[in-house]
């Protein structure tokens, strides 16, 4: 029997808010890819791998190639995406744009998301499948989305999923 894990967690606006601040104090690349992620609703696993030829400032825009389903996906950047990195030092072809405070690309999400997380206490009484975790921010990223309105066919392209069931399990 397969056991149901889905994450319920949406973050607020002011919870996203707050991480990100605390973040940009504690981990400025940390913070980084945070906001991207939480503003593209991209998967860690896509951030972590993008690099600089796939990022267009002319038309704001991020391009996701190696995607978890395979299909390549390009996602629009928020302005305060763009301006996050515009002041981020512009690298060349394969050179990745998110990497750790050492230079070196991430393995896994930020530890610096987990501490501020813990430090803000957003998980304080809550269950496990109520906890914010990375890919927390993916999940809100499309509730917020759907909750505009935004038709279940876009949602599938927007976030690169293969069938309608996930656009419509969003709440």
């Amino acid at each position: 029997e397969k056991v149901n894990n889905t994450r319920l967690r949406v973050l607020t606006p002011k919870e996203l808010k707050n991480i990100l601040e605390h973040l940009s104090v504690t981990d400025s690349a940390a913070h980084d890819v945070t906001q991207f992620c939480a503003f593209t609703g991209c998967r860690f696993s896509e951030a972590g791998k993008l690099t600089w030829e796939h990022v267009d400032l002319k038309r704001d825009t991020a391009t996701f190639i190696d995607t978890k389903n395979k299909d390549t996906r390009t996602v629009y950047l928020a302005p305060a995406v763009r301006k996050m990195l515009e002041r981020r030092s512009i690298g060349g072809p394969g050179e990745r744009v998110f990497t750790m405070k050492n230079g070196n690309p991430h393995a896994q999400p930020p530890c610096a998301f987990k501490s501020a997380v813990k430090n803000l206490e957003l998980n304080k009484g809550r269950g496990p499948r109520d906890r914010v975790c990375f890919h927390s921010l993916r999940h809100t990223a499309a509730t917020l989305t759907a909750r505009r309105g935004t038709p279940v066919k876009d949602l599938q392209i927007l976030f690169g999923w293969k069938t309608p069931q996930t656009a419509m399990s969003i709440k």
